[in-house]
C-alpha cells in the first residue's frame, strides 16, 4: 500500500517546484537581455567588415561623427584594425585611448569569420563586443562595442525580483507547512 504524502511534504515540492522555475525565468530573461546587447554591433561590425571587403578606406567604415567616449556612452562605436592587429581608423575611445580587445578574439574571429564577447576593458567598463574578420579586399578586423551599463542594471533588477520571488515561495511554503500541521 503506498504512503500517503503529508501536507508538509506538499508544501516543500511546490517551494521546490516554484523556486526552479522562478531560476529557470530568470536566467533565460538574463540570457535575452546579454544577448540582445549585441544586435547593433552585429549589424555595425558586419556591414563594417562587407564595406573593408570592398576596399572602403577605414576612416570611412567608422564614420565622421565625434570620437564616442566608449567608457561613458552607451552608444555603439566602431575600430577597425589591419591583419597584425593594429588600429587604422575608430569612433570610440576610452580616456582618450584606443584600446584592443585580447589576441584570443581575433584569434577566434579570424578561424570562425566572428567572435561575440563580453569584453572587460583595462578601464574598468564592460562592453559587449562583436569582431568580424574579413579576408577579402581590404583584409582586417572591424569590432564593435557599447557599454553594458544599462543591459547590467537590469540584470541587478531581475537578480533582485528573483531572490525576493525565492522569499516570498519560502515564506509561503514555510507557513503552509506550518499551518497544516
Amino acid at each position: 500500500m503506498a504512503k500517503s504524502s503529508s501536507p508538509q511534504q506538499f508544501a516543500l515540492l511546490a517551494a521546490v517546484l516554484a523556486a526552479g522555475v522562478t531560476v529557470f525565468a530568470t536566467a533565460a530573461v538574463q540570457q535575452n537581455y546579454r544577448q540582445s546587447a549585441n544586435d547593433p554591433q552585429i549589424q555595425l561590425a558586419r556591414d563594417g567588415a562587407d564595406a573593408l571587403g570592398r576596399s572602403l578606406i577605414p576612416s570611412a567604415i567608422v564614420g565622421d561623427d565625434p570620437q564616442i567616449d566608449a567608457g561613458s556612452s552607451l552608444a555603439p562605436f566602431v575600430t577597425v584594425y589591419d591583419t597584425n592587429q593594429h588600429v587604422l581608423a575608430t569612433s570610440g575611445q576610452f580616456n582618450g585611448d584606443t584600446l584592443t580587445p585580447p589576441a584570443g578574439a581575433f584569434d577566434y574571429a579570424k578561424a570562425h569569420g566572428e567572435d561575440r564577447f563580453t569584453w572587460a576593458t583595462s578601464t574598468g567598463v564592460r562592453e559587449a563586443a562583436v569582431l568580424v574578420y574579413q579576408s577579402s579586399g581590404h583584409a582586417g578586423y572591424v569590432l564593435s562595442a557599447r557599454n553594458l551599463l544599462e543591459v547590467e542594471k537590469r540584470e541587478d533588477s531581475l537578480r533582485l525580483m528573483a531572490m525576493l520571488t525565492l522569499a516570498a515561495i519560502v515564506l509561503v511554503a514555510g507557513g503552509y507547512a506550518l499551518l497544516v500541521r
